[in-house]
């Protein structure tokens, strides 16, 4: 499952087209140009467009996380990266100690995507959000996401099955060294789970396992 909303660039490239096919009707219909002042029309129209698709391009990709650009986040509102493999612990709260946990995140301009593994199963997100304080410099990690294998818990004889969780981590960059903290809950049956999640950012590559 993912989350459904609009695909922005098809939306932005469908209404440059669409307005270039009804300027190109209205230019013909009352013979303000002929078909190949048209042509030649479009050709100067495309020297402004593929320029402006490869500037995004480059945003989306690189640009929004490169030094080059923190000046601009602050009125673009680019997010902070936080792509990667994040390893640490999860402490639920009906379980003795803490166990390890991994957090792996996929992350452009636009999208993220979190995936989370622990010896007992694995999770990924539905709904991702990164938001903010009103002062825009304290950042959290927030996802809902699924789980469709778990071990069983604590005197518990039957599985649960697939459950949802949701997750709320803050943001802290010390020193360029990162680190999610926060707490979780779940609709786990026959017991709902919470707990604590403490990770730090390990590297850029994502081993997509435990």
């Amino acid at each position: 499952m993912k989350e459904y909303k609009l695909n922005f660039p098809i939306f932005i490239s469908l209404i440059a087209i669409f307005s270039i096919i009804i300027v190109v009707i209205m230019l013909v219909s009352t013979n303000t140009c002929d078909f190949r002042e048209c042509v030649d029309l479009l050709l100067n129209y495309s020297f402004v467009t593929i320029p402006l698709f490869l500037i995004w391009l480059y945003f989306q990709k690189i640009g929004w996380r490169s030094n080059c650009w923190k000046w601009l986040a602050p009125f673009l509102h680019f997010p902070p990266d936080i792509r990667g493999r994040w390893e640490g612990t999860l402490d639920r709260e009906d379980v003795r100690g803490p166990h390890s946990f991994v957090i792996e995140i996929k992350q452009t301009m636009t999208e993220i995507k979190v995936y989370s593994y622990s010896s007992r199963g694995a999770s990924e997100s539905i709904i991702d959000n990164i938001s903010c304080d009103k002062m825009e410099n304290d950042f959290r990690l927030c996802f809902l996401w699924v789980s469709e294998k778990a071990g069983n818990l604590p005197k518990q004889k039957i599985g649960s099955g697939g459950f949802h969780g949701y997750t709320i981590l803050k943001l802290i960059d010390n020193n360029n060294k990162k680190r999610l903290v926060g707490d979780y809950f779940t609709n786990r049956k026959p017991t709902q789970t919470m707990g604590h999640i403490e990770v730090n950012w390990k590297c850029s590559t994502l081993k997509k396992e435990f």
